[in-house]
């Protein structure tokens, strides 16, 4: 994802952005809570919202 002055991206706390960063990668629920140390439900709400 690239960052630039007005991004309304820039807004999303940073876990949230890794979390769209990942799946946009391709990565499913289950790899991003293992990347990221999460819990899939955590990583499910993230997703849902």
């Amino acid at each position: 994802m690239h960052e630039f002055p007005g991004d309304p991206a820039l807004a999303l706390p940073a876990r949230f952005r890794r979390v769209l960063v990942l799946i946009d990668e391709g990565q499913n629920n289950a790899e991003i809570a293992d990347a990221l140390g999460l819990s899939r439900h955590t990583v499910e709400n993230y997703v849902s919202e």
